[in-house]
């Protein structure tokens, strides 16, 4: 399980400079409209979804935390922490450019356009510690520390996070097993997070579910990957993305031998339990999801590849009657997509206007079937914040991050920040009288 504990911005487009403080479980952003709460939330997706530092082509300077809880082995402590320091800035002169493989330099003419790329990062737990440095002001190396001292270097990598992960899983090889199965274990926890995108206002994240349209969302996918001189279904490899653990161990459940189907249908008793929620919620009597093959190829010349994606779904009506995710209605579908969100992500929510198009009894359910996530909320609409439950002022400083506009030398600038200790014990006395809801008690006091 994986948490985001502080995020600081020295800088960041037009937001001032600040450091936030999250809560475990329910954090919520407040703030009128263009204040940076969407802003926030998708720098927060991005941080939790690579785990590592994610390059941008902008100048920017940050450090975050993040804590990541193992399924504990004999050689893994069950938590660490994730300490990153990343910056990226601008080329002030003659630089050379990495390529992807992260080894041949190139020289850029003086005029070039790019941006020299630094990080930081510490991996924490117990008595064990990995450093992971590289500096564009330094020789292009990237640099491996241990606790003891121990070092380790190889060329710098391009500026993307997948070639700063790889170029450290083959820098960590020499070192000592313990040190692998740490650094190993926490690209593990931050893997299942790849697929937490905000989940937008709208409806981005069913229409990538359904592939309808072009969200930003990156569209859930399963591959067969097998030996095309091989007819037998075991020699099948499965790949997937976005799709849920259950989800994807009853569609490969059902491979069978020869070419793999065409199709895979669920429903019933073999339905994924997103499914199963979403049919009770809409008093639906059943319903199936369908998965279907999009393109068959070779690669290689020895591999087939079958890809499988945009998902159909289908409910049974109480008399019997059968419609298709087409025809429900815009609140329907957006809790489909949150639910099945829900299911890929075990770990964390991230919800722009959460409660659009939910009648208060969904919004009460949903924030229920959240869980232990660790949630990133915002939300015009009052019924969010009344259904939150408030346990002291410490926890209301903890989980409010007021997102305002400020008039600075600059011209105006985003502030965000946890609520004053003062605003929150406000909030906390008037909670406790029981007259008002959270909502009201926050627009009357002057906080929202």
């Amino acid at each position: 399980m994986v948490k985001l504990k502080r995020l600081k911005i020295h800088k960041f487009r037009n937001v001032a400079q600040c450091e936030m403080h999250f809560d475990d479980k329910v954090n919520v952003l407040l703030g009128k409209n263009a204040t940076g709460k969407t802003t926030l939330l998708n720098m927060i997706s991005q941080i939790i979804r690579t785990g590592l530092p994610a390059p941008l082509d902008e100048e920017f300077r940050v450090e975050y935390d993040l804590v990541s809880h193992s399924l504990a082995t004999a050689l893994v402590p069950t938590e660490s922490k994730v300490t990153v320091k990343v910056s990226s800035l601008k080329h002030k002169g003659p630089q050379s450019e990495l390529q992807p493989d992260g080894q041949k330099v190139l020289p850029l003419p003086p005029d070039a356009g790019g941006y020299d790329f630094d990080c930081d990062v510490r991996i924490t737990s117990a008595e064990k510690s990995i450093t992971i440095r590289q500096n564009a002001a330094d020789a292009p190396k990237l640099r491996i520390g241990l606790e003891d001292g121990t070092q380790n270097e190889r060329t710098a990598v391009a500026v993307n996070e997948m070639a700063l992960r790889s170029a450290i899983i083959e820098a960590i090889q020499p070192l000592d097993e313990s040190h692998r199965f740490l650094l190993l274990d926490v690209f593990v926890s931050f893997s299942v997070c790849s697929w937490a995108y905000r989940f937008d206002e709208s409806l981005d994240v069913y229409r990538a579910i359904v592939g309808d349209g072009t969200p930003s969302v990156l569209s859930p996918k399963l591959i067969a990957i097998r030996n095309a001189e091989s007819k037998a279904s075991a020699s099948s490899v499965f790949t997937r993305t976005g799709l849920p653990d259950q989800m994807c161990a009853l569609l490969i459940g059902q491979s069978k031998e020869g070419e793999p189907d065409k199709e895979f249908r669920l429903s019933g008793t073999t339905a994924p339990e997103f499914l199963k929620q979403v049919t009770d919620i809409l008093h639906f009597k059943d319903a199936g999801v369908q998965l279907s093959r999009l393109e068959k190829r070779m690669v290689d010349g020895k591999r087939e590849e079958y890809i499988y994606g945009n998902l159909r779904f289908s409910f049974v009506k109480k008399n019997g009657s059968e419609i298709n995710h087409s025809l429900l209605s815009y609140g329907q579908k957006r809790l489909l997509g949150f639910y099945y969100y829900l299911a890929v992500n075990e770990d964390v929510v991230i919800a722009d206007e959460l409660v659009n198009g939910f009648h208060h009894a969904w919004i009460e359910t949903c924030l229920h079937d959240m869980g232990e996530r660790q949630a990133f909320l915002t939300s015009q609409n009052p019924l969010l914040l009344d259904c939150l439950p408030l346990e002291s002022a410490e926890h209301a400083q903890g989980c409010f991050i007021a997102c305002s506009l400020k008039e600075d030398a600059g011209g105006e600038s985003m502030c965000w920040e946890n609520m004053s200790q003062a605003g929150a014990l406000e909030l906390y006395q008037a909670y406790e009288v029981g007259i008002q809801h959270v909502g009201d008690i926050l627009r009357t006091h002057g906080l929202w």
